[in-house]
């Protein structure tokens, strides 16, 4: 009886044991047992033994929450200043601002004196439109290091955003002085002109532009909006001659052409006028200006 079943158990299952790889209990287990069982054994596909075993499969690796410190290290999520600030940036990163703003005050509550966790703390508080905050962590950053060029920058930013342009202009000429006009990069002198001209100062925005313009002098869009700043200030003479030194460096810059036709109109010149008109006609037909282009051609017909 118990052999019966004991063989009915191994087909019926339908497992495949290779006998060399069977412990043998020979001294515990009858003969004939042993026997039967190497009857009823089918040779395997494929021998499974210790050298072509595929071991266990790999782990899928778990990605650790942004705002939660990984298992292994069995700390708080803000048990140092170092683990703090980087919480905050991988929130940053994963645009969780709440979260990075309550790092970063953390880090900065553990290590008030490192200068970086201020402008990061600034930086996070802006993103969560806290930007009056944001203003008094960057001016008491500058007050403890009057040279911090990262919290000037973005003090002048934070300006602008708060809708105060009078303090963002400040704040910016005092950026640039930090290292001199010369070692900044020219994007900076045109966006701040471009700020400038959208607050409707385009006499202080063409002084913006120019330094970028003496600062890459290959540069001719810094060049145009140069000369677009002077012509929106009522300096239409200077603003024709920068759109034709512009038009030296680029004949069929059509911006350009415009400024140039439209700096000639308004000092009386409309030959000069009509004859950058129908030049940039003849190269843009289709041209976004065109049908404005028409319609002054009209006039002076």
């Amino acid at each position: 009886m118990f052999l019966g079943v004991l063989v009915v158990g191994v087909v019926t299952t339908g497992i495949i044991v290779d006998p060399a790889a069977v412990e043998d209990h020979s001294t515990s287990v009858p003969g004939q047992v042993k026997a039967i069982l190497n009857a009823h054994m089918v040779a395997p596909p494929h021998r499974i033994t210790a050298k072509t075993s595929p071991g266990p499969l790999p782990k899928t690796p778990q990605k650790t929450p942004t705002s939660v410190v990984p298992k292994s290290r069995k700390v708080s999520p803000a048990a140092t200043v170092d683990e703090a600030i980087y919480q905050g940036k991988l929130a940053l990163r994963d645009r969780a601002y709440v979260t990075a703003v309550e790092r970063f005050y953390q880090a900065l509550k553990m290590a008030p004196k490192r200068q970086k966790i201020h402008y990061l703390y600034a930086r996070a508080l802006m993103r969560t439109k806290r930007v009056k905050e944001a203003i008094a962590v960057l001016k008491n950053a500058l007050k403890s290091w009057p040279k911090y060029i990262g919290a000037a920058h973005l003090l002048a930013r934070a300006y602008e955003a708060a809708g105060e342009p009078e303090a963002a202009k400040d704040a910016f000429e005092y950026y640039l002085k930090l290292e001199g006009i010369e070692d900044h990069h020219k994007d900076d002198l045109v966006t701040e002109g471009l700020r400038l001209l959208k607050a409707g100062d385009a006499h202080a925005a063409a002084g913006w532009f120019r330094r970028a313009a003496a600062g890459a002098p290959k540069d001719m869009r810094a060049r145009y909006l140069w000369g677009k700043a002077l012509f929106l200030a009522g300096d239409h003479s200077e603003s024709a001659k920068i759109a034709e030194s512009v038009l030296t460096a680029s004949p069929d810059d059509l911006n350009a052409i415009y400024l140039a036709g439209r700096g000639y109109l308004a000092q009386g010149a409309k030959e000069q006028a009509k004859n950058h008109f129908e030049r940039y006609l003849k190269l843009a037909p289709r041209g976004r200006k065109a049908k404005r282009v028409r319609k002054i051609l009209k006039t002076l017909e």
